[in-house]
């Protein structure tokens, strides 16, 4: 054993006086010992004659003798905590009235009977995830194959009941059906408050746990690679030793130890110590979850604000270190069941799919802390938060390093409009790159705001308190936080402000008007577009204007907008006014697809984001209040834009009455200039169609070739809903032998353009066939190659939503 293990475990070198060399042999015999028992190691030592007749039962002796068998070598890390907490169990009755020690294989190496029934629960579903544990599991003593069933006789306090499902969806604890308490332990649990009054008898909480050796067998099962070390401690832990431990790649396990001072509780919550350390495992098995390059790129990522700034702890700093996120476990666990497969396959290999890192690293920058529902906030993408600004300046100025770890900022969504901001800052001047840290987030914040930057080199870093009230327990804690301050004042907005705001940004309606009055008008009267005019569009201060403007440089808040309008959240009378006719309609698609002259140039989420609109519009008939030349105008757009609903057009402005009064009253004196209209929808789609025939050649991408297909299927439903209602047309407007005309050009340009892709398929088949040979392997190795033959290049990237 390393010296440093001993060290790093007793901070305080325990007392050996009096103890006998050979019986800390002894110990380290019966649990090192290879023979099979029916009763697990654990076990056997509370049976032994050793315990009962040398130590005469005496519970901390055992954790003394068992100190100085790990001193000498002769257990492990993993022996020595596993025993000292099953020692802390045994003497908290009240608390654990009973525990079973099992093992987790048998005599034939196989699992046991008991151990069957629990694998699926661990998260062990398929036989190579089982063959994978059971080797992981050979590997360690053969104390620490084995697992703990015990009744928790609970106090019900609900952070304890949160933290047993925490740890259940790790896979660290598997709880059990409750059962009723056995009258021998009425009076503990009565003792322990857990009784109501009136109630007859009280339930207890059954779970299994694993020991220590077993629960890094798991991980490593699990997460490959990934799997960190778990260092057990024994007394009081500071943060900066949580800090250098997770640096080491490790996390600290609380372990008690007879007459040393631990901790007592968790998150404030008052608890015995196997909470203790299910809540630190918990812990471990979150950071494990993280793929090593992206855990280590978030620990440089915070020590760069350590190091940038001079101020070593804020609350926010706490919170990214402590790494409370469970947000990439999420993700990779929908890729893997988008891709059929498991997730421990996909930490098997994720150390080569580096593409998927940006995603990745975005995820965990803006990752919720599991305990306290909200954001982790340190680098929360946001204007307002200065952190954010540092590390996307670092990210800028040292690129190179960042892109080693295949972390692009301009790949990461929530970042990259922030980060090309910079890009574009550092060109105009590249005098920034040699400013201060804190000078240049004051310049490129102050530069973003529109503020005045002539003293930005005057800028430092400050560390400042407010008080924070918690959502949980409703308690005022003192937080500090740091932020850029030029003469003690902050850019724009305090750090105090700026949580507010992260945290209003992330909220609902019903969520924003339960703040005080005070914290909306504060909100109010720096972001004039801000949730409650969004969604109370009954509020004359929501100028489409304004919303339009305020929108237009954040696709991504833009799109979401959007989304919003054409959401069954906004009704007809908001949708009306907030579109009250073309003019709004032409803004929103401007700024989605600036380039007019060429509508194939935007890009597919936009392009949906339009199609979203005008669906709203038809669906809803909202069109119908629009003024008649709109009407005409819109049908253009939607020419343009979504062909294959100019039909659903068409047929609504048919529809609106069956005689169709309604059309020769709207449209008395305009025939022609619908007719136009609809003629030139029809032009501008065969000059595109004709763009596409152009550029069809044998070298066209098999993705090219499906896009043109695509917007041909469209091209198709169009002529279908023109020519079922050419009849009802011509009745009403009269001369329609050029629309025919350029239907007919429209039908025979898109069967040339089917003939063409046919051939070049084709060929494409022929050279596929000839090159089949050279095909890419797997990203996945053989043994999946049976569920799964995706490759490097097809992979649909990760989303985390």
């Amino acid at each position: 054993m390393d010296s440093r293990s001993f060290t790093d475990m007793f901070r305080d070198p325990p007392d050996f006086t009096g103890l006998e060399p050979e019986h800390a042999k002894e110990l380290a015999d019966i649990l090192n010992s290879t023979r099979y028992s029916m009763h697990a190691c654990y076990e056997r030592i509370f049976l032994s004659e050793f315990f009962i007749t040398t130590l005469k039962g005496d519970l901390d002796q055992l954790a003394r003798y068992a100190a100085l068998a790990f001193s000498q070598a002769e257990l492990t890390q993993d022996q020595i905590a596993s025993l000292l907490l099953l020692i802390d169990i045994r003497k908290e009755k009240k608390t654990f009235p009973k525990f079973t020690v099992i093992n987790f294989l048998d005599d034939r190496n196989e699992f046991t009977e008991e151990a069957s029934k629990i694998l699926w629960k661990l998260g062990l579903r398929t036989q190579r995830e089982k063959d994978k544990f059971q080797i992981e599991l050979l590997d360690k003593p053969s104390s620490e194959r084995c697992f703990v069933n015990i009744s928790i006789i609970d106090d019900g306090h609900e952070r304890k009941t949160g933290l047993l499902s925490v740890a259940k969806s790790l896979n660290i604890v598997v709880k059990h059906p409750a059962e009723m308490i056995s009258i021998e332990y009425k009076d503990q649990a009565e003792e322990c408050g857990s009784i109501e009054e009136q109630a007859a008898q009280p339930t207890i909480q059954n779970i299994s746990f694993l020991s220590m050796g077993a629960v890094h067998a798991l991980a490593k099962t699990l997460y490959a690679e990934h799997a960190k070390i778990i260092s057990p401690a024994c007394g009081m832990l500071s943060i900066n030793d949580v800090r250098k431990k997770m640096r080491e790649g490790g996390r600290y396990c609380a372990i008690p130890y007879p007459g040393v001072k631990g901790p007592d509780a968790f998150h404030g919550i008052p608890a015995a110590s196997l909470y203790l350390a299910i809540h630190d495992l918990a812990h471990y098995m979150l950071i494990c979850s993280i793929p090593n390059p992206l855990f280590y790129a978030l620990l440089d990522a915070i020590d760069l604000v350590s190091e940038k700034t001079g101020i070593i702890w804020t609350k926010e700093i706490w919170d990214g270190t402590d790494m409370e996120i469970k947000e990439n476990l999420r993700t990779i666990k929908k890729y893997a069941k988008d891709s059929k497969l498991r997730p421990s396959d996909v930490y098997s290999e994720i150390s080569k799919m580096t593409e998927h890192y940006s995603a990745l690293f975005d995820g965990l920058l803006i990752a919720q802390a599991l305990s306290k529902q909200r954001a982790i906030g340190l680098f929360s993408p946001s204007a307002h938060n200065d952190m954010m600004w540092l590390l996307l300046i670092d990210m800028a100025l040292n690129r190179d390093a960042w892109t080693k770890t295949h972390i692009f900022p301009e790949s990461m969504v929530d970042y990259k409009y922030f980060y090309s901001f910079i890009e574009k800052q550092f060109k105009e001047n590249e005098s920034i790159k040699t400013l201060s840290a804190a000078a240049q987030v004051a310049y490129i914040k102050s530069a973003w705001f529109g503020l005045d930057c002539s003293k930005v080199q005057e800028a430092s870093f400050k560390k400042r308190r407010t008080i924070f009230k918690s959502k949980t327990t409703g308690e005022e804690k003192a937080v500090n936080y740091l932020q850029v301050e030029i003469n003690e004042k902050p850019i724009y907005l305090s750090k105090k402000d700026c949580m507010l705001f992260l945290k209003i940004e992330n909220m609902d309606m019903a969520e924003f008007l339960s703040l005080s009055e005070e914290e909306q008008n504060k909100y109010l009267q720096y972001e004039p577009l801000n949730i409650k005019q969004l969604f109370n569009i009954e509020n004359d201060a929501a100028s489409v204007e304004l919303l339009l403007d305020k929108y237009a440089s954040n696709k991504p808040k833009f799109i979401a907008f959007i989304n919003y309008l054409t959401s069954e959240h906004c009704d007809n009378d908001s949708f009306k006014k907030i579109i009250p006719g073309m003019e709004e309609i032409d803004r929103l698609i401007d700024i989605l697809a600036p380039d007019r002259q060429d509508p194939s140039t935007i890009s597919s989420i936009a392009k949906d984001a339009i199609i979203k609109l005008f669906n709203r519009l038809l669906d809803s008939e909202l069109m119908m209040h629009f003024a008649n030349p709109d009407l005409g105008s819109l049908a253009m757009r939607i020419g343009d834009y979504a062909p294959r609903l100019m039909g659903l057009f068409i047929s609504q402005i048919l529809q609106k009455n069956a005689n169709q009064e309604y059309l020769f009253t709207a449209y008395l004196g305009q025939k022609n200039f619908l007719v136009g209209c609809i003629e030139e929808s029809i032009l501008s789609q065969i000059k595109q169609l004709k763009v596409f025939l152009s550029t069809l050649t044998n070298e066209s991408s098999d993705e090219s070739l499906s896009d043109i297909s695509s917007w041909c299927e469209g091209g198709r439903h169009f002529i279908n809903s023109i020519n079922g209602n050419l009849n009802q047309l011509e009745i009403i407007l009269g001369d329609c032998s050029k629309i025919k005309e350029f239907l007919k050009t429209f039908t025979d340009t898109i069967n040339e353009i089917a003939v063409k892709i046919n051939d070049i398929k084709q060929v494409h088949s022929k050279i596929a066939a000839h090159t089949s040979v050279n095909t890419g392997s797997s990203i996945f190795s053989s043994a999946h190659a049976a569920t799964s033959t995706t490759t490097t290049t097809s992979i649909e990237p990760f989303k985390r939503r």
